[in-house]
């Protein structure tokens, strides 16, 4: 089974390839591995990362989310 970082790198990829977009937002509880993950993306492919560690299930958080991705 891939690990979640390979997944999103798979996945980025292929967002890049379909729209033209060069960055991405992860987002999650976790800071730490949401940078590894960036980390990774970084050293191994053209699209760019922005971290947003966030509880999506508060909604304060979820307005800071949409708040960076707007930005």
């Amino acid at each position: 089974m891939a690990e979640p970082a390979e997944l999103f790198i798979a996945a980025a990829r292929a967002f890049v390839a379909e729209t033209g977009q060069r960055s991405v937002v992860l987002t999650g509880r976790n800071e730490d591995a949401l940078q590894s993950v960036a980390q990774q993306c970084a050293n191994r492919s053209k699209v760019l990362t922005e971290v947003v560690p966030a509880e999506l299930s508060s909604s304060e958080e979820t307005d800071k989310l949409i708040a960076a991705i707007r930005a």
